[in-house]
């Protein structure tokens, strides 16, 4: 009986390796995710196809017949750190039957520039966009259908990704962990950014931003905030709400004045206000304990208050350029801080 049942294994070893020769498929890459299981579509979690061969295009994904395997693939398209195998692909349109997809990178380095995303609101699963380098003008409403969207990147440069709207509906993803707009033409946020609970990063920087809606407070779980290269004038009191904050980036605005709520950001390690139009900062500067990082250059004829000396975990400084003493003029590391600080402030 044991030897009935070896050779019946056996027969059906190589009888699958001889169908597989007379009809190749994609080859399956599964490293990272070896529990993933393509027989039943929810536990799948990981599966991409491996097109290195240039004969795998996407007329191969779409002629894999079994429709589970088909519909719960996740992959990646033309990762630059090449941890995610390339998958040549024009359009959205191609894989419109992938709506169990978990990531989607469409990044335009390779690739024909995507110009439409319509029907995005269709990967209701999709928990990655990268729509890095492409010609995407415009976010469509829909986009408010991926409830369980983590990371949204749709940044540009030169010519590419010009977005020109920060629309209404992308305030409406509350699983969203990480957004990346940085290098487009967006020049007004809209309201409903205070829904964005969840959010931890966001990058906006390279845009054409004026002001900054109040509603900006909300996004209590903000670690990291990215405005520089804007037309600010202003920031918003709002901001002394981000209490998670650790990075906030305002080099290079318009900005004349800092409000005082921003003080309170007491957990802040890294503060960018270069190349803005500060005369004035405030004693309460001092409150800010942990930051380490802190660049003031290229404000002309910048006030420094004397309640900077306290910023005992200062590692970097920049006054460059402020019409201060020359051993003030650069960017100071430890040592020279306090040489810089002690000749100011003797």
């Amino acid at each position: 009986m044991k030897i009935f049942f070896l050779l019946l294994l056996c027969l059906i070893f190589f009888g699958c390796q001889s169908l597989d020769t007379q009809n190749p498929q994609p080859k399956i890459l599964d490293e990272k995710y070896p529990e993933s299981n393509i027989s039943e579509p929810s536990k799948t979690k990981r599966i991409i196809i491996d097109t290195s061969d240039e004969k795998n295009s996407t007329a191969n994904i779409n002629k894999i017949s079994d429709p589970a395997f088909r519909s719960c693939i996740r992959y990646a398209v033309s990762d630059p750190r090449k941890e995610w195998s390339e998958i040549k692909i024009s359009d959205l349109e191609k894989v419109t039957q992938l709506n169990c997809a978990i990531s989607l990178a469409f990044r335009g380095e390779s690739l024909t520039k995507i110009k439409n995303i319509s029907g995005i609101g269709f990967f209701k699963n999709l928990e990655i966009l990268d729509l890095s380098n492409n010609a995407v003008t415009q976010i469509p409403p829909e986009i408010k259908n991926l409830k369980k969207l983590k990371k949204l990147v749709v940044w540009g440069k030169l010519d590419e990704n010009k977005l020109i709207e920060f629309i209404p509906e992308i305030g409406e993803l509350e699983s969203l962990e990480i957004l990346d707009f940085h290098g487009n033409k967006i020049s007004k946020l809209p309201d409903s950014i205070g829904g964005l609970k969840n959010l931890k990063v966001l990058n906006l920087s390279f845009n054409d931003l004026e002001v900054l809606p109040e509603e900006i407070g909300g996004m209590r779980n903000l670690e990291e905030l990215f405005l520089g290269d804007n037309k600010l004038i202003k920031i918003s009191k709002t901001i002394g709400n981000l209490e998670k904050l650790l990075i906030l980036d305002f080099s290079p605005n318009k900005i004349t004045n800092i409000p005082n709520s921003l003080f309170n950001l007491k957990n802040l390690k890294e503060l960018y206000l270069e190349k803005n139009s500060l005369k004035f900062i405030s004693k309460d500067i001092k409150n800010l304990q942990n930051l380490k990082i802190l660049t003031l250059g290229k404000n002309e004829n910048l006030k420094i208050p004397k309640e900077i000396k306290e910023l005992k975990n200062l590692k970097q400084l920049s006054l460059r350029k402020n019409n201060l003493i020359k051993i003030c003029d650069d960017w100071l590391t430890k040592d020279k801080i306090k040489k810089c600080l002690d000749s100011l402030f003797p």
